[in-house]
């Protein structure tokens, strides 16, 4: 199981700013899998 956070970037105000999905990890993941799970986070854009 991988918990993944919603964070709004560059505001203090809930629900403005850039949605930005994140996901901690506790050793690396191939490229395959966080193109997966960029995805399955439904964000307009993705940084790896």
């Amino acid at each position: 199981m991988v918990n993944l956070y919603h964070v709004d970037a560059f505001t203090d105000t809930p629900f403005m700013g850039n949605p930005a999905g994140v996901c901690l990890l506790d050793e690396p993941r191939s490229d395959r899998w966080m193109a997966q799970i960029a995805r399955s986070a439904w964000m307009p854009a993705g940084v790896i």
